[in-house]
């Protein structure tokens, strides 16, 4: 189940993945803490028994908060914990003769399992042909041709794994699960044309080329911050949920000419995009938490947003809410909230009084420029509350991908003080009106409810 949620593109609902995530984590737990239960010592030795379980814990912590992250280039903790716990599944006993023999039978099947394992993962994941002539002999199936082929290719090694352990043999079913997960993994790795990959405390940047070598992209984790044409002729266009031909490119041509706004204040740096819309004259301050980002948009070798800029730029490292609360009152004409990743929702710059906060680093006339694109959640519905409980003027805009265009679909939303503040993008049909959802309260500094505004 685990290797169809994680690895086909069966496009299972968030739910799903979420809850085979849950019980397999639940079931490795239980089956974990119930060998420690029953393996324990004689009353007697239980305080070097409890001791060692704790130092067991403090190990624990320590390789995933300190060791993990510098030795790691991708998240790979989850992963190596699932296959030492599939190493120490019991296996059961089997009956062994009084005199043990050795010989070539056991090695030949602990070596062998992974040369089978390996090879049959990496044909069955990139040759569908297994799976064409099943579905074409196995006529009226009730799934469309993708799903059987998702269900075949991934289904049967994981069938195969699943079968080792039958033959009670310790290590087995670990060293087979290893194969597959493994393969799967690199296989999945090599599809990407990664150019450079960096882990640090805030998570995995990956810097990459499209499979088609038009763009340079860079990914946090699962989730694209960024990308630039390769090309010399494009490079300096805007792209991805940046182009100008989307909700962030119309409010820029909005405030172009004598509506142009000075300063610019933009909390998230991705790959420095929204440095392409800044000209001369202009000041635009990136506000990253992340110096890893700064490290990757500033070097020339992966995106020259920044190179290119005609404005004055420049970056300052820290968390958004409290360096921007040094900027003194009313500098900016325009601030750009675009620090929400799929991966983590920084609730603390979506509360009323981090709002408040902008508002007052933005003059009288400023707007607020929101990035809500999420696959997991919807933050429209407290914008909407937050703007409706200020009485601020509120807009939202989505937007659908073209592909051969370079633009990404994307989520974004705009709040002025009144409504001549958004100039034409009030009278603009694309940027709807918005409305608080029943159920959805203000969140605050003290209050907040993820679940609330979550896809299921």
């Amino acid at each position: 189940a685990l290797f169809l949620a994680d690895f086909s593109d069966l496009g299972l609902p968030k739910w799903g993945v979420f809850s085979v995530h849950l019980v397999n984590f639940f079931m490795v737990s239980m089956v974990c803490h119930g060998e420690i239960a029953r393996t324990r010592p004689a009353a007697g030795h239980l305080t070097v028994f409890y001791l060692w379980i704790s130092v067991g814990g403090v190990l624990g912590g320590i390789f995933n908060s300190l060791v993990a992250p510098v030795v790691f280039p991708a998240l790979f903790e989850y992963p190596v914990v699932l296959v030492l716990a599939a190493l120490l599944v019991p296996a059961g006993r089997r009956a062994r003769p009084a005199a043990i023999r050795l010989t070539w039978k056991e090695p030949a099947l602990y070596l062998g399992t992974p040369l089978v394992l390996a090879p049959l993962v990496h044909h069955l994941t990139t040759d569908i042909s297994v799976a064409h002539a099943l579905h074409t002999f196995l006529i009226g199936l009730p799934f469309s041709w993708k799903t059987f082929s998702m269900i075949v290719n991934f289904g049967f090694p994981a069938l195969a794994c699943a079968g080792l352990l039958f033959l009670k043999r310790p290590l087995l079913f670990g060293i087979g699960f290893a194969a597959i997960f493994v393969t799967m993994t690199v296989q999945k790795d090599l599809e990407l044309d990664i150019v450079h990959r960096q882990r640090n405390f805030f998570g995995v940047l990956t810097v990459s080329r499209s499979f088609d070598g038009s763009f340079m992209n860079l990914s946090h984790g699962t989730t694209l911050h960024g990308k630039q044409w390769l090309s010399p002729f494009h490079r300096r266009e805007p792209a991805s949920y940046y182009h100008r031909h989307g909700p962030a490119g119309e409010v820029f041509a909005e405030f172009d000419g004598t509506r142009k706004k000075k300063r610019i204040a933009v909390t998230g740096l991705g790959a420095g995009t929204l440095a392409a819309y800044a000209g001369t004259g202009q000041e635009i301050d990136f506000y990253e938490i992340n110096p890893m980002v700064k490290r990757i948009a500033t070097d020339a070798k992966y995106f020259t947003y920044l190179s290119d800029c005609r404005a004055r730029w420049r970056i300052i490292l820290g968390d958004a809410r409290l360096t921007l609360a040094q900027a003194p009152s009313g500098r900016y004409g325009l601030v750009v909230l675009d620090a929400f990743s799929s991966d983590s929702i920084p609730v603390h710059l979506l509360t009323r009084e981090a709002v408040a906060l902008y508002l007052s680093k933005i003059e009288p006339s400023g707007v607020l420029l929101v990035h809500i694109t999420n696959r997991y959640v919807d933050l429209a519905p407290v914008l909407a509350r937050l703007a409706q409980e200020q009485g601020f003027a509120c807009r939202l805009r989505d937007d659908e991908r073209e592909f051969e265009t370079g633009k990404d679909g994307s989520t974004w939303v705009v709040i002025a003080r009144s409504e001549r503040d958004l100039g034409g993008l009030a009278r603009n049909g694309a940027w709807k009106k918005m409305a608080p959802r029943p159920g959805i309260g203000v969140w605050t500094d003290d209050f907040s409810n993820l679940l609330s505004v979550f896809k299921w």
